[in-house]
């Protein structure tokens, strides 16, 4: 058979390399990550003379905010005197691989002719991407861009002070706001005041990402009665009531040093306290231990006897100038008693006492 012969075999050899080129350059396949292209050659991007590939947005780096749709514009023109056609992939990379397919279509165009084309694309998540479009084997073109979370302001501290001028009473609000998000704010993004559930005020708050800012809103309340204050964001809010006795301090730090002033002034008090009470009892248990008592008494024989008791329950009895033990009290017997009870009158330098 001629398929056994020298001339069947060079034929059959010559179809395997046609089939394994048309194979390798023509045909795309689905990997794992999203469509794939196998070229015969660089996987470089290259430009065949006559046709050009252009991605006009989004720019290089252009950051955006996440869910939000993006525009993807490119142009596609045929700079050659004949006509092109081929199949065109538009797609999304994400730290290398293959996440979304946003275009799949084939071109034909003429000679010396451009082609517009616009694809939309819904950001997802915060990270960094690639939006590539290619003609296989032709020419491509690629852009990197980013994609954040958007602003997120939330209020850290926030309180309120009444206070009087001229006449006038005021509320000062105060605040002070960060943003937490990917994205700078804009003019609409604003911190609102609402007394009473109207709102009052406004503020602008257009803070990069990781910045701050502060302020004090001031509320007029000099005719009328206001129950509570609050500060609102897009993403974060804030109640007051004004009936507390002190404003809402939300600072853990100014809190802590409040509760040790307080329990230090409560300590001195007790220890101020403890010490006079200490004292008092010290000195009136000296002063008992130191008093004693006298008495002086009369019988019926006209003798005098003078009775002294001492802390210690020691006394002696004086008679007639001699000392005498007893049981418990010390009588003092005074012979000349007669002469201690008369009174006794002064005129000029001499005493002049009366017998009875």
């Amino acid at each position: 058979m001629w398929l056994f012969s020298k001339k069947g075999a060079v034929l059959i050899f010559a179809f395997i390399l046609i089939f394994s080129f048309l194979a390798s350059t023509l045909i795309p396949f689905q990997t794992e990550g999203g469509p794939s292209y196998i070229s015969s050659q660089s996987e470089e991007a290259r430009s065949e003379e006559g046709v050009e590939l252009d991605i006009r947005s989004p720019g290089e780096g252009e950051i955006f905010e996440e869910n939000a749709t993006l525009t993807i514009n490119f142009t596609v023109r045929n700079n050659s005197t004949n006509e092109f056609e081929g199949d065109m992939y538009g797609f999304i990379r994400h730290e290398g691989d293959i996440i979304e397919v946003v275009e799949e279509r084939n071109i034909d165009l003429g000679p010396d002719i451009r082609q517009n084309y616009t694809v939309d694309w819904t950001a997802p998540t915060s990270s960094e991407y690639v939006i590539e479009v290619i003609i296989p084997h032709h020419t491509r073109d690629s852009v990197e861009i980013e994609v954040r979370e958007p602003p997120r302001f939330e209020i850290v501290e926030s309180g309120w002070e009444e206070r009087e001028e001229r006449n006038l009473t005021f509320v000062d609000v105060s605040y002070v706001v960060v943003n937490n998000g990917g994205l700078s704010g804009a003019s609409d993004d604003v911190l609102y005041l609402y007394v009473d559930g109207e709102r009052e005020e406004i503020e602008s708050l257009p803070l990069d990402p990781g910045n701050r800012t502060g302020g004090t809103f001031e509320v007029n309340v000099t005719e009328r009665n206001i129950d509570d204050i609050e500060l609102r964001t897009d993403n974060d809010e804030v109640y007051m009531s004004i009936d507390d006795e002190s404003p809402v301090d939300d600072d853990p730090i100014r809190q802590m040093m409040q509760y040790f002033l307080i329990f230090i002034a409560i300590f001195a008090a007790a220890l101020f306290g403890y010490l006079a009470l200490y004292n008092r009892i010290r000195k009136e248990k000296e002063s008992t231990e130191s008093s004693g008592e006298i008495t002086v008494s009369s019988n019926e024989d006209g003798e005098e006897s003078g009775d002294v008791s001492l802390s210690d329950g020691i006394g002696e009895d004086v008679k007639d100038g001699a000392p005498e033990e007893s049981a418990g009290r010390d009588d003092l017997v005074l012979e000349d008693s007669e002469k201690l009870l008369q009174p006794r009158f002064s005129d000029g330098n001499e005493d002049v006492s009366e017998d009875e």
